[in-house]
């Protein structure tokens, strides 16, 4: 009767076990399979940004990743003019930050000097130049602006009445590395930043890209604001007191802001330009970064307007990524990363020219190059969408 049972149980027992080993090698086939295909989607990944960099180097030719693929470029009646801005006895100069004076323009710029590359101990500088009313470098040469630090990166430049201020990010401390935003006077005739205010929120380790601006209020006092974040939620900063860091105070408010039109995929919307009054408005440009499938980092910018007054509301802004012919064409020097294609506003002049105004934008390309980006201004404006208010 034993026997008769096992002899029925057996071929059921016998089953299950083969069911379970085909579960189990099957379920080892599928992890070899998606084992298999990460790495070949990791090795297709590394071919990409192999050949990118291959072809960016020696060839200097790459295609717009798909995110960018269908963004137009900008058309020759918005943007008139490219300039890539040559500066005697700098090599690699970039994020340049430009401004008019009565008979031209001041050109600030960061440029790097490598101590030891091993060890990559760099050390980052503000620079200057003058520029002629045809963005030429004058007979003068250019010059260090000296702000006590070796870690000076990124400068903006703007003007408050008769003075010319500086706004850069450096260290808070050398021992913990935290960086922020500092602002000085500029003292060009001693070539240095009078004055030098550390900005230190205490919010965050490092911070980058306050965009400022200069405000004057209904009793004709002016004062310097900072744009602490462009995008949602968005931040003004009031800053007191400029000059005298012992009663330097910061107050913080939150400004109403609807949603930006600007697709996720060019990432998030951050700081770039000083804001400057134009037909009524604060006008300023921004960037944004994201990384495409093969690990390359795109940099890209947009223009944006934004109320004259509190809560100084954002208003316009560019609908896709401000494209022209000859974009990220800079080859890599000195410090620059080839798996980077950066375009970074910095500071813009404003000039009157055969009855049209230009806004002539200062960028750094591929951390290697300054370009300066002719708009006419009535264009621009035009090419920027309103945003609901709510």
């Amino acid at each position: 009767m034993k026997f008769f049972r096992w002899k029925v149980l057996l071929p059921s027992l016998l089953s299950l076990f083969l069911l379970v080993q085909f579960l189990y090698f099957n379920h080892k086939i599928i992890d070899v399979r998606k084992s298999l295909k990460a790495r070949i989607k990791k090795h297709k990944t590394h071919i990409r940004g192999s050949d990118f960099v291959f072809y960016k180097a020696f060839h200097n030719k790459f295609l717009l990743p798909k995110e960018l693929s269908k963004v137009p470029y900008a058309d020759t009646e918005m943007i008139k003019r490219v300039k890539k801005i040559k500066i005697r006895d700098v090599f690699a100069p970039y994020n340049g930050a430009l401004i008019e004076k009565k008979d031209g323009y001041w050109l600030l710029f960061r440029y790097d000097n490598i101590r030891q590359m091993y060890f990559n101990k760099i050390d980052s500088n503000v620079g200057c130049v003058e520029l002629d009313q045809y963005l030429k470098q004058t007979n003068s040469d250019f010059f260090t602006i000296e702000t006590n630090s070796n870690s000076s990166e990124d400068p903006r430049i703007l003007k408050m009445g008769e003075d010319f201020l500086v706004v850069f990010n450096d260290l808070f401390s050398a021992e913990n590395g935290r960086r922020g935003m500092h602002i000085g006077k500029i003292n060009f005739e001693q070539k240095r930043a009078d004055n030098v205010s550390p900005l230190d929120l205490k919010i965050a380790t490092t911070e980058k890209n306050w965009s400022p601006f200069v405000y004057q209020d209904s009793n004709g006092e002016s004062s310097i604001c900072f744009e602490y974040q462009v995008s949602h939620p968005r931040q003004i900063l009031y800053l007191e007191n400029l000059f005298d860091p012992k009663k330097q105070e910061i107050y913080q408010q939150a400004a109403s802001l609807a949603s930006i039109p600007w697709e996720k995929k060019w990432g998030m919307p951050a700081g770039g330009t000083p804001a400057r009054l134009v037909d009524g408005e604060y006008l300023a440009f921004f960037h944004s970064k994201f990384r495409d499938k093969a690990g390359i980092l795109w940099y890209v910018l947009g223009a944006y307007t934004f109320e004259a007054q509190a809560p100084f509301r954002i208003a316009k802004v560019s609908p896709y990524p401000i494209l022209f012919e000859g974009i990220y064409d800079n080859e890599y020097l000195n410090t620059a990363e080839p798996t980077k294609c950066v375009i970074f506003p910095g500071s813009y002049a404003i000039k009157e020219h055969d009855g049209k105004t230009l806004i002539q934008l200062a960028c750094g390309e591929n951390d290697s190059s300054v370009k300066v980006i002719t708009f006419d201004k009535k264009e621009l404006l035009e090419s920027l969408v309103q945003i609901e208010k709510k």
